[in-house]
């Protein structure tokens, strides 16, 4: 097509849906959480990204990559092979204290987030600009007690299959 000056754009070319420029180096945000990259499926998955597809994008993984330490630092480390940047905070499954060297799963964060630091992940909350929009990426930390839970269970969700 033709702009107002009669410079000619490629079609395939993509415009900025807010200020309709071209945008010749699309970024994207993916979300992800419950890779479990401690099966070995889903290891080699993560590994065979790629790295020239992914290497504008963002990506967030929303929790539980895997029980041990070494296999969220393999998994982190390969993400941020891929991507431009990568966002993580913690599930369940991170915390838990399989194989783990540390003392409780305090320590075990506490390992994670210097890891994280060290890799080039974020745990903090960052910015991501696009053409002309900025999206705010809040990765939380969250924990979780069943002691905590002392509101009576839904009764409509009695007889919904698990």
């Amino acid at each position: 097509g033709s702009s107002a000056a009669g410079e000619t754009r490629s079609k395939d070319v993509p415009a900025c849906r807010v200020c309709a420029n071209p945008i010749s180096e699309r970024m994207r945000i993916w979300v992800v959480s419950d890779i479990h990259t401690d099966k070995a499926e889903n290891m080699r998955w993560i590994e065979n990204l790629s790295a020239d597809e992914f290497s504008r994008d963002v990506l967030i993984i929303a929790g539980d990559i895997a029980n041990t330490f070494d296999d969220i630092v393999k998994t982190l480390q390969a993400c941020k092979r891929s991507f431009s940047r990568v966002f993580f905070c913690t599930g369940n499954h991170d915390l838990w204290m399989q194989k783990a060297s540390c003392a409780d799963s305090l320590a075990k964060l506490r390992d994670l987030l210097k890891a994280c630091k060290d890799i080039g992940v974020e745990t903090s909350p960052g910015i991501v600009r696009t053409c002309c929009e900025s999206v705010l990426i809040v990765p939380l930390l969250a924990w979780y007690h069943p002691q905590w839970d002392t509101e009576p269970d839904l009764k409509e969700w009695e007889n919904v299959p698990a």
